[in-house]
């Protein structure tokens, strides 16, 4: 396959055999492989694959694999990539890993960095989409640690999605051992917050927010905020622009080395916003300043940013959803692993796909969905078959069936839960008036008539159970664990 701009052609060859994926054309490549345009033959629907050379190769690559693929397991958002498909095949040298993936056609770097024309509007828009999905990450307890505008994707509805995590953390893995310097990859350096550069002892989701602040500033400006060469330069720039750090900040740095570094500098005042960034209205620099207070417990929430009067024409809090659980993830936990489970691990994923992607278009069992908002039930429906591969809404109940029943969430990217979730499309009470078809800020659930039709879910599927009964033996459990106790 033969991919690329103007005389520079890169050559690369997908293994898809077996899959319903062909290839289109080559659409990117960088230092981990390539990504190409796809259409899926179940539903001509265009994807991206993402082919990860060698993927066994290196262990760091694994372990960011292996950290990107759990985490978007679990998170399901309109800003946030998906991951629709995964699969292995034998390569060259190695075996390789293919993530399908969102299409989208470029990235937020490629934009700002283009002779496009940007508006106020634009950077509302983009902004706005970044926080919210910044908001959903945050509330889940996961740390994104590497946003940047090349890792925030875009279509040609300026739809933005944020992409590569494989970098995040949970909340509580964000914790520094005293005296260390930030010296291992987190963040890029032009967008890394200063509690990462200063070496303060912890950090948390303050760190996107500072990230998400470079980024707005760099679409106002067009040019990197803070381009430093280095960790020294880069701490320079921030404390001439910013202002010299208060006490508290200083007492709290764990390196002497970076002590001197800002002592060097000398005292600073900080420079107004407006003469940072002169084309930056002034509600934009009032946020902007928000964003980036050097002191990360003076920094604003995604949750706050969302709220600013900048982002009026789009702040819409009943679609800003933050997730019901905490992602259950320890990334030290693959960090500990030897090179063999590591791979086993991997390859395991695959495999959670492939059996997904087998009971893709078999005919859904039948039951009841509800459309669940603030904990109050909005709408119950009896849910029945119209094909082999389609379900549709049956009958509208009057009342609440009775409790006892298992719900499923709507988790997995294809099979019967996904295809009953498609019914939601068609109700619009669920959504906003702006957005009548969009549900992801309401609980939508299912359940099976039968204990008949459960046992097949259970052998079909795997996504999180919950059951309204306190009673039952399964509940707060998820089918893949029933499946296999």
């Amino acid at each position: 396959m033969l991919g690329g701009n103007g005389s520079r052609k890169i050559v690369v060859n997908f293994q898809l055999e077996g899959t319903p994926y062909t290839v289109e054309k080559i659409i990117g490549s960088g230092a981990y492989g390539a990504v190409g345009l796809a259409t899926d033959s179940r539903n001509q629907k265009s994807v991206a694959i993402k082919k990860i050379a060698r993927a066994f190769a290196a262990l760091t690559l694994i372990k960011r694999t292996l950290r990107e693929i759990r985490i978007l397991r679990e998170l399901r958002h309109d800003n946030i990539v998906s991951v629709i498909d995964m699969f292995s095949a034998e390569g060259f040298q190695d075996r390789d890993i293919y993530l399908v993936m969102d299409l989208m056609e470029t990235d937020l770097h490629q934009i700002i960095h283009s002779t496009q024309k940007l508006t106020e509007q634009h950077n509302q828009y983009f902004l706005y989409q970044i926080l919210r999905g910044l908001k959903f990450i945050h509330s889940v307890g996961i740390v994104h640690r590497d946003i940047k505008p090349s890792n925030l994707l875009v279509n040609g509805n300026c739809l933005l999605k944020i992409a590569d995590f494989g970098m995040a953390r949970s909340i509580e893995q964000c914790i520094r051992e005293e005296g260390s310097i930030m010296t291992q990859y987190v963040s890029t350096r032009w967008y890394r917050a200063p509690e990462l550069l200063f070496s303060l002892l912890d950090y948390d989701t303050k760190v996107d927010m500072w990230s998400a602040g470079c980024i707005f500033a760099e679409m106002i400006m067009r040019r990197q905020l803070f381009p430093g060469r280095d960790a020294a330069m880069q701490i320079k720039m921030i404390v001439c622009y910013l202002g010299s750090p208060d006490a508290e900040v200083m007492e709290r740095i764990s390196s002497d080395l970076v002590k001197a570094w800002i002592e060097k500098c000398g005292t600073r005042p900080p420079l107004p916003w407006t003469t940072i960034l002169p084309k930056a209205t002034l509600k934009a620099a009032d946020l902007i300043d928000k964003m980036m207070q050097v002191a990360p417990w003076k920094r604003c929430s995604a949750e706050d940013a969302l709220a600013h009067t900048y982002l009026d024409l789009y702040h819409d809090l009943e679609n800003e959803p933050v997730g019901s659980t905490k992602v259950q993830f320890d990334a030290d936990a693959i960090e500990q692993l030897d090179p063999g489970l590591l791979k086993d691990s991997l390859l395991s994923e695959a495999v959670y796909f492939q059996r997904l992607r087998e009971h893709c278009g078999k005919q859904p069992v039948t039951g009841y969905l509800q459309i669940n908002k603030g904990g109050e039930c909005l709408k119950i429906f009896k849910i029945g078959r119209k094909n082999k591969s389609e379900v549709n809404i049956e009958t509208e109940l009057t009342k609440e069936p009775p409790v006892g029943r298992f719900e499923l969430t709507f988790r997995t990217s294809c099979g019967v839960i996904s295809e009953v979730g498609k019914c939601c499309e068609n109700i619009v009470e669920v959504g906003t008036k702006s957005r009548p078809n969009q549900i992801s800020n309401f609980e939508a659930w299912f359940w099976p008539e039968g204990k008949a039709d459960l046992l097949k879910l259970i052998k079909e599927n795997k996504s999180t159970m919950k059951c309204a009964d306190d009673t039952n033996q399964v509940c707060n459990t998820t089918l893949n664990e029933i499946m296999c106790s």
